[in-house]
């Protein structure tokens, strides 16, 4: 599938849902992210992933740079801050769950990044 066309990726992920293929819709929902870079759905892509992989994969590695990758594009983004450091606390990464939510908007771009990107 072609990452630049998200109206493929949105027919695709249709698809993945009615056959309860979890893992498939949250690659469909980070290709879409990646074709809408810079754009509010981009940040709406990567939160769906991310609750994906969460809630219906139970693949909290994979959630978490999808979250990072939501912060990347919006740094003030409160959805975004609120499932990372939920994520992260629900780890027990209690320090680093309360310096997602007080870190200034800038300093969350340059966190380094646990495991490659989405």
């Amino acid at each position: 599938m072609s990452s630049d066309s998200p109206r493929r990726s949105r027919r695709w992920r249709g698809r993945y849902l009615k056959e309860n293929d979890f893992s498939g819709y949250a690659e469909a929902r980070i290709r879409e992210a990646k074709a809408l870079a810079g754009k509010p759905e981009a940040v709406a892509a990567l939160l769906d992933a991310g609750r994906v992989f969460r809630e219906q994969i139970g693949a909290p590695d994979k959630a978490q740079i999808c979250f990072e990758e939501a912060l990347r594009e919006d740094p003030r983004n409160a959805d975004a801050l609120r499932s990372l450091s939920a994520l992260l606390a629900s780890q027990g990464a209690w320090e680093e769950a309360k310096t997602v939510l007080q870190a200034p908007a800038g300093d969350l771009r340059k966190r380094p990044r646990r495991a490659p990107r989405c």
